[in-house]
């Protein structure tokens, strides 16, 4: 008796869950909906998976990145998708990728405050980037980009050895393979940044 009490609790646990998840999924489409109408959203184009939840492209990924083909897939992506702006799902995750000018300056300048980066990207760049400009949104993220601007001033954009003079070594032979990133990126930045502040 106590073991049908105990799976018939479970199983209103888990139906109520999956309702949660249902009513909140439906109430976010149309919430998102709404806002799509007020900026005059359209839908990108889709890379198009044959499996369900988008299995073929999680393993394409992984395929790449076991080849160290991924930067070389990242550029066909769009090609396959038919455009610099597509939108894929893997897993559940709806996923919006652009390399179109137009929405890189919506998303770090002119609506700014209309993005952030969420949880999962937070999630999956901390451990090797650290709490810095790639991983922060909102007032953190705007003392950060402030602070690197005068990196990407005209003069410094057209003065290239000055980054590959503080970048050089992170791809020496010096570098081991057991290496940090974070140690190296920061000093990389740090040193980079104080030439660019100082005008050493």
């Amino acid at each position: 008796m106590r073991l049908l009490g105990a799976f018939i609790s479970l199983a209103w646990t888990v139906a109520a869950y999956l309702s949660y998840k249902v009513i909140s999924s439906f109430l976010g489409a149309r919430q998102n909906a709404s806002k799509a109408r007020q900026l005059n959203y359209e839908e990108p184009p889709e890379l198009k998976s044959r499996y369900p939840f988008g299995i073929d492209l999680l393993l394409r990924y992984i395929a790449a990145d076991g080849a160290k083909l991924f930067p070389v897939d990242s550029i066909q992506r769009p090609i396959d998708a038919g455009g610099f702006t597509y939108k894929y799902s893997i897993l559940g995750n709806r996923v919006i990728v652009s390399a179109d000018p137009k929405n890189i300056q919506a998303l770090l300048a002119t609506q700014f405050n209309d993005f952030d980066l969420g949880p999962t990207r937070r999630a999956n760049f901390y451990p090797l980037l650290g709490d810095g400009i790639f991983t922060q949104d909102g007032k953190a993220w705007e003392h950060s980009r402030a602070m690197m601007r005068p990196q990407f001033a005209r003069e410094q954009v057209s003065d290239p050895e000055l980054e590959e003079r503080h970048g050089k070594w992170i791809v020496s032979d010096d570098m081991g393979a057991s290496r940090s990133l974070i140690p190296i990126v920061n000093s990389t930045e740090h040193d980079g940044g104080f030439e660019c502040f100082d005008g050493l």
